[in-house]
Parts: structure tokens; sequence; C-alpha cells
């Protein structure tokens, strides 16, 4: 299931539905190895102080709710300046988490 939100502030969901926050600060992109957020802390408002992606499982699968064990492969890249700082893969097929969190990120 390709499900991706964001919520900024308590009450904002990006999605390829709606691809930006208000501020700009947090966007979505479809691209084709998947999707895209992209954040920009210096748009995002002060009080805001974690960011956290999370990819929900929506929605049925053949054998029921969907969960994370329809996933079958799935990568984490953290870039910076244009250059890959970080990279994780996330677990293919593991368990019936109806959602995973991939990534917090704290502004200091």
């Amino acid at each position: 299931a390709k499900v991706c939100e964001a919520v900024v502030g308590g009450d904002e969901v990006i999605s390829s539905a709606k691809p930006s926050s208000r501020c700009g600060g947090v966007a979505w992109a479809d691209d084709p190895r998947g999707a895209r957020v992209t954040l920009r802390l210096a748009q995002v408002a002060p009080s805001v102080d974690r960011v956290i992606l999370a990819l929900a499982f929506l929605g049925n699968g053949p054998r029921g709710p969907a969960d994370a064990s329809s996933l079958r492969n799935g990568r984490v890249t953290v870039s910076a300046g244009g250059q890959a700082v970080a990279t994780y893969d996330v677990a293919v097929g593991e368990g019936n988490h109806r959602a995973l969190c991939l990534l917090e990120v704290y502004r200091k």
C-alpha cells in the first residue's frame, strides 16, 4: 500500500493530493523511485521542534487490513545539500503494524 502523510502543527496533513504544508516547509513529491518528502526547517514555524516521518498502511490487502507485512522493500535516505548523509533499509514484510515511524528530526 502506497500511502504517506505528514502532519504539520498537529492539524495539517500532506500527501500526493495536497503536496505542501501551508508554510511550505514540508513538501511531498512522487518520484520514480518512491515518495520524496522535503523538509525546510527555516520555513517551519519556530514552535515546531520535532518532525516525524511515518508510513501508514490504510485500506485492505488480500488477507485483510493492510499492514507492514505488505511492504516489499523500502529505503529512507536523508540528504543535505544534494548529498546523502544517511541511508537505511526498511525491514521487508515484518509484523502486522499499521504504521511505522521511519525518522524523527529534532530542531536544536
